[in-house]
């Protein structure tokens, strides 16, 4: 299984938290940097993977708005897609 962490502590924004996960996640290119594109990659990759949130309660309101809004997208993707499972971490 792939285990893959993302710390989010450092990140001020949705649109770096989503080029991070480009990333870390080696998506292509053309992934459009948003939930539901992620969404779409998450159910649509049946390789095993183990996605690892670090978080922390020094987050901006705004990432802390959309970390929950990603916590729903992982929730619904895991439901589609029994490779893939999620924790989030809070430090």
């Amino acid at each position: 299984m792939r285990n893959v962490e993302i710390d989010c502590r450092n990140i001020t924004s949705p649109r770096a938290l989503q080029i991070f996960l480009q990333y870390r996640m080696d998506y292509p290119d053309w992934y459009g940097r948003n939930l539901d594109a992620l969404y779409d990659m998450l159910t649509e990759d049946n390789r095993p993977v183990c996605i690892t949130f670090v978080t922390d309660s020094g987050m901006n309101p705004e990432m802390t708005e959309y970390m929950q809004r990603l916590c729903r997208v992982l929730e619904d993707a895991a439901g589609e897609n029994a490779s893939l499972t999620y924790r989030l971490i809070k430090k």
